[in-house]
This record gives C-alpha cells, structure tokens and sequence, in this order.
C-alpha cells in the first residue's frame, strides 16, 4: 500500500472518530440542560372544591397539591396560615392554585367597615366594577320597614369568560365594603330574602 493512500486511510479514520466524539458531546450537553424528571416540585395549596366569593377560608376547603417548581405562580400559597380565615375575592374553581390575589386585602378595608357579600342580578351586575358605589335596599330584621343605605363600594365582581359572557345567567356575587353594623343588617335580612342592590 502506498504510504499516501495509508495517511489518507488514517484520516479519514480519524476525522470520523473525531465526529462521534463531538456528537457524544452535544447530546451529552443537551442532556444536562433538560429538566430533571419529576423530582422538581413544590408544594402549593389548591381550592379542593368550587369556592364562592365572599367565602371565609377553612381546612375542609383547602389541600395541598405537588406541581413542577415552573408551574407554580411566584404568589402561590404554600402556607396554610396563609389561606385559613381569609375571605376569597372572587370564585375559584375546584384544583386552581390559591395566591395572595386570591384574598380580599384587609389592610385596604377602612376601619369599621368589613366586607359583606351580595347577590345581584345580572343586569346590574353589567354596570358595575371594583370602586363602584351601590345603594342598597333591605328589610330591616328588627322593625320589618324598609331600609336602604347609599354609596357602599363594591370590592369585587365576577370574572367573566370569553365574549365578555357571566358564568351564570342567575344572580351573581359581589363583596362590598359596608359598616360593621350595616354587615348585621344585611347578614338578618339576607335570610328573609329581601335585599336588592341597585347601582347608582
């Protein structure tokens, strides 16, 4: 064999050696980069039924849930006192992660006043959002007269879904923040059915 053809014979060789390794390399690499299976997750609390707005919080309502670290929202409670006795802002669906967002803010609740919720119907609902004011129309428990209280805010509404369609076409619930003795009223009032929200 002549002593060129033996060089480029060895070459060749050597090249092709050369590729492998560098593939073995790059998949090696790509390996490295990937996540690592199932063993990265966190622990989050999660609603274990549908929880109206309004609803105080307890343990019969709340669990906890495993999910990937990169699926969890930086805000997600994964403290239990974080969550039981806090009021929900709005509905949440069986499973969704709890968050801070998921609570009324208390510091923003003025003092002597608490926050109360109502059903209304959807036609009113449609003129509403949060920072509307209402007036508010119920029996008083106590004299049986007619009663009604102007300009109480509204915390929340509903989500809606896509189309700008409710959930329901019932009565839905909003939070309004009301006096702590308007809170009473209504709570008494609420069980002979007589409250009608109306927006101003």
């Amino acid at each position: 064999m002549k002593p060129f053809t033996r060089l480029t014979r060895f070459s060749i060789i050597h090249r092709r050696a050369l590729a492998t390794i560098c593939v073995m390399m790059a998949v090696l690499s790509i390996g490295m980069g990937l996540p690592q299976g199932h063993d990265d997750t966190t622990t989050v609390y999660a609603a274990k039924e549908r929880i109206a707005a309004g609803t105080v919080l307890d343990a019969s309502l709340i669990e906890t849930i495993a999910i990937p670290i990169g699926l969890a929202p930086s805000s997600a409670v994964i403290d239990a006192d974080a969550a039981l006795g806090k009021m929900t802002s709005a509905a949440i669906a069986a499973g969704s992660i709890l968050t801070s967002e998921s609570f009324v803010a208390q510091s923003e609740i003025p003092a002597g006043n608490v926050i109360t919720p109502l059903d209304v119907d959807p036609d009113v609902l449609a003129l509403l959002a949060p920072g509307s004011l209402v007036t508010v129309m119920y029996t008083d428990p106590e004299s049986g007269t007619a009663t009604s209280r102007r300009d109480l805010r509204v915390v929340t509404v509903p989500a809606t879904v896509s189309g700008g369609l409710l959930e329901s076409s019932g009565p839905s619930r909003v939070l309004l923040q009301v006096p702590e003795d308007l809170a009473v009223a209504l709570s008494a009032a609420a069980d002979l059915g007589s409250i009608t929200v109306a927006a101003q």
